[in-house]
């Protein structure tokens, strides 16, 4: 009796040193992009089949202020001309309006090159989390779509390499009194200082998950982009908030992988 009781006063006591289950959240960089083409229709909707934690896409602008998901400065990578058209490959986005972009191009897997819209639409019954890395200035009509067409239950984050245009952000939705919906990530190659109104997505470097993890103010932690077994395997375990992936599949099996061992460790650690 006394031995059982011993146990019953032990267990409790050690049980903060059990691993704790990984809940970082495994996002698709550029939709599931392994097999799609990256920021298309196709590949957001598949980061939803397979169920991503999230789905990270990159917005530009038109000349005419459309927010359209792409992710270089011009088309020429990822778009072609339609049959009979010629598509203005070298331009860069902001000098080209939408109905240049959508009457002369075509995306390489012969989609439109999707709207911003369009691309939450696609998928607007999910619950997967939103990161759109805005790659220019949005304007307020950008700030209302993502703030329409996001449904409450999905969270919405954006992310940008530069602080102007997260404050820009932040001052948009100030507007419309909804910043409670919204995250505000600032991405960084070199993690040498936090900038405080917002939260960290690092670049997947020693230097950086050095600097990440040992800043200790409340701040949501983030990781990009990270592939391979060994790479994902490592950032999993740090337990960060989000890691971003060209391949989402594998991220969430290695994170199943990891939990159910450490389940099973964990009992073991009560028997």
């Amino acid at each position: 009796m006394r031995t059982v009781t011993l146990l019953l006063t032990i267990i409790p006591f050690f049980s903060h040193l059990y691993a704790k289950e990984i809940t970082t959240k495994c996002i698709a960089h550029r939709g599931n992009n392994k097999y799609h083409l990256e920021n298309s229709i196709s590949s957001v909707k598949s980061a939803a089949a397979v169920e991503s934690d999230g789905v990270e896409i990159d917005v530009r602008h038109t000349k005419d202020g459309h927010a359209i998901l792409m992710h270089d400065s011009t088309l020429s990578r990822v778009a072609k001309s339609r049959p009979g058209k010629t598509c203005p490959l070298e331009e860069k986005v902001k000098n080209l309006n939408i109905i240049d972009i959508r009457t002369n191009c075509l995306l390489k897997n012969n989609e439109n090159i999707p709207l911003l819209i369009e691309a939450l639409e696609s998928i607007s019954l999910s619950s997967i989390d939103w990161f759109i890395e805005l790659k220019d200035s949005p304007n307020q009509n950008t700030i209302e779509i993502i703030n329409s067409y996001i449904p409450e239950f999905q969270s919405k984050k954006i992310i940008s390499f530069r602080r102007k245009i997260l404050k820009k952000t932040k001052a948009f939705f100030k507007k419309i009194e909804n910043m409670s919906s919204i995250e505000l990530f600032k991405l960084y190659r070199f993690y040498w200082f936090h900038q405080k109104e917002f939260h960290a997505d690092v670049k997947f470097t020693k230097f950086n998950l050095k600097k990440l993890l040992n800043n200790k103010e409340k701040v949501k932690k983030a990781i990009w982009t990270i592939d391979g077994s060994k790479k994902l395997e490592r950032a999993l375990k740090l337990n960060v908030d989000y890691v971003t992936t060209n391949d989402p599949e594998l991220c969430l099996f290695l994170k199943g992988r990891i939990n159910k061992i450490l389940r099973a460790d964990n009992y073991l650690s009560t028997i």
